[in-house]
């Protein structure tokens, strides 16, 4: 029996023992007071009755988040393993169980496209591939099968400031309802290339790829496309895209290396070896390989596990396959030619600005040596009026020089003349004195009066 049946029935049986108690002891208690123990307990059993509920109630919440718990940890296993790879086969079940119900129960897919995704979920799989590697395959698919508009050609001249120019799209051609530029839309960006076969010998006589673009206006039968990054561009580049007169082909996505585009399956090896040295001579090798069987003398990084019947293999099936029954193969890096002509166009910008600080530099140094010439010339010049000024300090010095020594003769000649004439003085005064002595004595006067 139901717990809350049986709480119940043993609450009436409560209720009616309490009735008959209360009818007997009302002939005692004062009525008031029968009353209130009456009141009391119902309030008592209201509570219960709360109290069981809240429990009852609790209880199955309870169950219940651990039931949601239970579903949630469940969900969020998968989940990680639908976000990211997994090897777990109970797990890659369980998801395979639930993804085959939705797409059986999904009216909008279709019974043959239901069979096909029916059968590889039933197929045995040792690895469950994640959303993360699911879109890295969608998003090589979709680069390679991106929208290509073909046949078009240069309907204007090319601005030499900006790069821009106009695309003139064919007539509709046969049944073709409509032409120009359908599918195509302001702002989208764009990926050029001349039609027709390029010139490994020489690049410039075959089709090029001209560039990365982006769609400035669209009109009924043509658009205006202009460079993006023209600061990068090259004199050369605008050359070349204002003198081509090839078709364009234009596509939404930059075309994605494949390994399958120079495996050439109809050829020969020796042809296909032939082949691609014509189409790549500078590096012939990594396409010739590609596909061949590893050797001790290749990167190791190019080293891939191979079942006998083609199939690529995880680390897990190459540790629980014999040795003899697997075939290393070289397998080629393939490129992003998106990424390496961006790379390639941010280095061109790096080249340009070093370019751009050593010439300003140059110019720098230039006027630093205009000046110092100036500055040098100047210097000469004040050099050449020094010794101008100094040979004439020397010759006037020689003059002086010639003037004292004439000084020094006429005043050694004087000094000579002065000294005979003291002596001759001298002489004459000793004369006079003894003519004047004589004298005196001869007129008697008394010598001391001279």
């Amino acid at each position: 029996m139901d717990p809350k049946t049986m709480g119940m029935i043993g609450l009436g049986v409560a209720f009616v023992a309490f009735l008959v108690v209360a009818f007997f002891s009302a002939k005692t208690w004062h009525w008031g007071h029968v009353i209130l123990v009456l009141l009391i307990f119902l309030a008592g059993a209201g509570a219960s009755l709360l109290a069981a509920d809240v429990l009852n109630t609790r209880s199955h919440y309870l169950k219940l988040v651990h039931d949601r718990q239970a579903e949630l940890d469940q969900i969020t296993e998968e989940n990680r393993a639908l976000q990211t790879d997994t090897f777990d086969q109970e797990l890659i079940r369980q998801i395979a169980a639930k993804l085959k119900d939705q797409i059986n129960n999904d009216e909008r897919i279709g019974d043959a496209l239901k069979k096909e995704l029916t059968e590889k979920l039933e197929s045995d799989t040792d690895l469950l591939e994640g959303i993360g590697t699911l879109e890295s395959e969608l998003q090589m698919v979709t680069r390679t099968r991106g929208r290509v508009w073909r046949s078009v050609r240069r309907a204007g001249n090319v601005d030499p400031q900006t790069g821009e120019v106009a695309v003139g799209f064919p007539a509709p051609a046969g049944d073709e309802e409509r032409s120009g530029p359908v599918g195509i839309a302001k702002d989208m960006v764009l990926f050029v290339f001349e039609e027709g076969y390029p010139n490994p010998q020489n690049a410039s006589q075959g089709s090029q790829y001209l560039g990365k673009f982006q769609v400035v206006d669209v009109a009924e039968k043509g658009i205006k496309i202009s460079p993006i990054m023209i600061y990068s561009w090259t004199p050369r580049q605008l050359q070349r895209l204002a003198g081509s007169d090839r078709s364009w082909s234009l596509y939404e996505t930059m075309p994605a290396d494949r390994h399958d585009l120079f495996a050439f399956p109809e050829l020969s090896p020796e042809d296909r070896a032939a082949r691609l040295r014509a189409m790549f001579p500078q590096s012939p090798e990594e396409y010739i390989k590609d596909g061949q069987p590893w050797t001790e003398n290749d990167p190791p990084e190019n080293r891939t596990p191979y079942s006998k019947d083609g199939q690529l293999l995880s680390e897990k099936a190459v540790a629980e396959t014999e040795p003899g029954e697997i075939d290393w193969l070289y397998v080629r890096t393939l490129h992003d030619y998106g990424a390496d002509f961006s790379d390639l166009a941010h280095q061109r910008i790096l080249m340009k600005t070093d370019l751009a600080s050593i010439q300003q530099d140059i110019n720098q140094l230039q006027t630093m040596t205009e000046s110092a010439k100036q500055d040098l010339a100047k210097r000469e010049q004040e050099k050449l009026d020094t010794q101008y000024d100094l040979e004439g300090f020397r010759r006037d010095r020689q003059a002086m020089d010639r003037h004292l020594q004439l000084v020094e003769e006429k005043l050694d000649a004087v000094t000579k003349q002065l000294e005979q004439c003291l002596e001759e003085n001298s002489r004459y005064a000793s004369q006079f004195s003894a003519a004047q002595l004589k004298i005196l004595q001869a007129i008697g006067g008394p010598a001391d009066s001279f």
